[in-house]
């Protein structure tokens, strides 16, 4: 064999080696991709049981455990999953046809599965280190309604909303048929993504009489996770049709509602916060604002904490005061605030043309965010600023030099303007009608008034009202009071026992002390 005979024969083995070794490596990226889709399957599938056994204990705090983890992996939903979920789960005689209705959602749907390619089979071996639970034959209708949900936020994140709308309307018409206390929470996330779909094609109005049916619905079956969602989702319905006097009725009329979730409870303050600042109920409507910011979580909900400081902090100075700077210092939100920062140092100055300059900039910012209407109404508090300023530092000063000093349009209303503002209380001073000038008076020391007591009034009364909120806050087991009942049966009947054991003990002894006798 001559060397070209040998060199071209290595070349090739050595080719065939490369093409193996390719070949294994792509089965290796095959395999990972399986065994996470098969570890995903898997948590899905254990979502299900902890459902299943929430059902059987009633415990409603195993449910929201299951609906918390299975929304924690959202984004590891795929098209494969619900298809295997759905062969797994519903494989009983039973779920054929919501099976099929399941899988006809997710043939509608146009988005790909990125974690399989053309060539990977449909089933796959799990891992050692992973094994699949066993899932019984027929499922309980809680997880039934858990799948049809988890293939509507699969709809919604691939953004085939028009098909989402379609499998809600069904899965909420399956869960109003039935009258489960198990079925409660599913049913109420069920009705929010139900009314999130409409949201989302812009047509959140056509469902307003739907939602007020099933707010009666779920206040004639006590459903109060139903009660929750719904008084929050036609809240928010009613400001997006700017319908502010349907929304406080609604708030007005509607019976005190128990909210069982810190989130919603924070939605339902910031709706009302905005009802009241747009009714001029400003320091309602601030109390409100508040609230909803510490009910929300402080890890997540950026948009939700976002929205809150931004109408927060148009209400304080609707109120005359100035937001702290540590509001607009925080390092998620700083950003977000910058408009509304700028906005606060030209109202703490009292210069009116800037103010008009800083609205004039941020004018599209501030109509996105839905607050352009009452940042106008803040050019009365800037016009008392400067007045405060200027009676402060001038003990007298002409109408028309606060005319030049403030930038008036019209040098005539500086009168009534001035007028209004001693009226009001924001200065102190007195009107020369024939010179046509203000007077100060002396400055009085402030802690001879009651402002400091009402400032330390004002405090404690924040104090104590948060005490009571974090105690009514505190969830407790659902048979504590029968647990503490039998504590206390235990406990007496250890003391009788004690009782009837000394009475013996001392029996005893007189017979013993007779028998010397």
């Amino acid at each position: 064999m001559t060397d070209k005979d040998t060199k071209s024969k290595q070349t090739s083995q050595k080719d065939d080696t490369d093409v193996v070794m390719g070949e294994k490596e792509e089965t290796e990226q095959e395999k990972i991709a399986r065994q996470k889709k098969e570890r995903s399957s898997i948590y899905f599938s254990k979502d299900a049981q902890l459902i299943q056994r929430a059902v059987h204990q009633q415990d409603d705090r195993l449910m929201n455990r299951a609906l918390r983890q299975a929304f924690a992996q959202r984004s590891k939903l795929t098209k494969s999953i619900l298809t295997q979920l759905s062969d797994t789960l519903l494989s009983h005689e039973s779920h054929k046809e919501s099976q099929a209705k399941l899988k006809e959602y997710l043939s509608k749907s146009a988005s790909s599965d990125q974690m399989e390619t053309d060539s990977q089979p449909e089933q796959s071996t799990p891992t050692p280190s992973t094994t699949t639970p066993q899932q019984p034959k027929q499922v309980l209708p809680e997880v039934e309604a858990f799948l049809h949900l988890l293939t509507v936020l699969f709809l919604i994140d691939s953004k085939q909303y028009q098909v989402a709308q379609q499998a809600a309307n069904d899965l909420v018409e399956s869960l109003q048929s039935q009258n489960r206390r198990t079925l409660n929470l599913i049913g109420a996330k069920a009705l929010f993504y139900y009314a999130r779909t409409y949201e989302l094609l812009g047509n959140a109005s056509a469902i307003r009489s739907n939602l007020l049916n099933a707010l009666r619905t779920s206040s004639l079956r006590h459903d109060h996770y139903g009660q929750n969602v719904l008084v929050n989702l036609l809240l928010r319905n009613y400001l997006q049709d700017n319908l502010v006097d349907q929304a406080s009725k609604l708030i007005n009329k509607t019976p005190t509602v128990d909210f069982r979730s810190n989130s919603q409870l924070a939605r339902f303050y910031y709706y009302k916060g905005r009802i009241k600042s747009i009714q001029l109920d400003y320091s309602d409507a601030y109390n409100c604002l508040m609230t909803a910011i510490r009910k929300a979580p402080t890890n997540s909900a950026k948009g939700f904490r976002v929205a809150a400081y931004k109408l927060a902090i148009i209400v304080q100075l609707l109120m005359g005061e100035i937001p702290e700077h540590n509001v607009f210092s925080q390092p998620q939100l700083r950003s977000a605030l910058k408009p509304y920062l700028e906005l606060t140092k030209q109202v703490r100055v009292g210069e009116l043309l800037k103010f008009k300059d800083t609205v004039d900039k941020y004018a599209d910012v501030y109509k996105a965010d839905k607050t352009f209407t009452l940042i106008q109404r803040i050019r009365q508090n800037v016009i008392r600023t400067g007045l405060k300023k200027i009676s402060t530092s001038y003990s007298r000063i002409s109408f028309s030099d606060i005319s030049q000093k403030l930038h008036f349009d019209n040098p005539d209303d500086v009168e009534l303007i001035v007028a209004k503002a001693i009226r009001d209380g924001i200065i102190d001073a007195i009107i020369d009608h024939q010179g046509k000038f203000i007077q100060s008076r002396e400055t009085v020391d402030v802690y001879s008034t009651t402002e400091p007591s009402d400032a330390f009034h004002k405090r404690i009364n924040l104090c104590l009202k948060t005490h009571d909120e974090a105690v009514r806050a505190m969830r407790f087991p659902p048979d504590a009071n029968k647990q503490k009942a039998q504590i206390q049966e235990a406990e007496e009947r250890r003391k009788r026992q004690e009782e009837l054991a000394e009475e013996l003990e001392r029996e005893d002894d007189d017979d013993d002390a007779e028998e010397e006798f």
